[in-house]
């Protein structure tokens, strides 16, 4: 029965991811910062609510956090330190339960074959805190792919959230500090 509920589950995640992936790449200006603004500012006195909420489970669906925090930015310009707070708390946040979820969602049977194997256990045991914080830091990979990669090899959890936060924590302190400045240049 779990494992019908997981293959179910697995199948409607699959099917709003693409179905999501489809939609934005018909139309690429949602993710613009000032039309993502803009659909958050539509909800009235809940454009917070909504647009933390959004930053909380968008990796969930893949969604990259860079536009959200740019929409922060724009939100609140006055006010890097509550960008960087929600920023911060969402990404760790969704972080969380992409770790979590991973064996849900049936991904640890999908990568079975490779994340089980005494060599990628071996790598992640030795390495993960480092490979994590890195991956979390790079600014162009899928931060939740290693979460998801972490969730699944059932790394430990204090030391993927701490990678996980340091890494982030760089990176989005960078862009929203010097991020006015930047979405200045590009006209924003």
């Amino acid at each position: 029965m779990i494992q019908i509920i997981k293959k179910i589950l697995l199948g409607i995640w699959i099917a709003i991811v693409i179905s999501l992936a489809y939609y934005i790449s018909q139309h690429q200006w949602l993710l613009e910062p000032k039309n993502l603004l803009g659909f958050f500012q539509s909800f009235g006195s809940l454009e917070l609510i909504v647009y933390i909420l959004a930053s909380f489970v968008r990796g969930l669906i893949l969604l990259p956090s860079l536009p959200l925090v740019l929409v922060g930015i724009l939100f609140f310009p006055d006010n890097p330190h509550l960008v960087f707070a929600i920023s911060m708390i969402g990404i760790v946040f969704s972080g969380i339960l992409i770790y979590r979820f991973s064996d849900v969602m049936g991904f640890d049977e999908m990568f079975a074959e490779h994340t089980h194997s005494k060599k990628v256990t071996q790598v992640i045991e030795k390495y993960g805190f480092y490979a994590i914080l890195l991956w979390s830091f790079a600014p162009i990979v899928p931060t939740d792919l290693i979460c998801y990669v972490a969730g699944t090899v059932r790394y430990h959890f204090w030391r993927f959230v701490l990678a996980l936060t340091m890494g982030e924590w760089l990176i989005v302190g960078i862009i929203v500090y010097g991020g006015r400045e930047m979405m200045s240049m590009i006209g924003l």
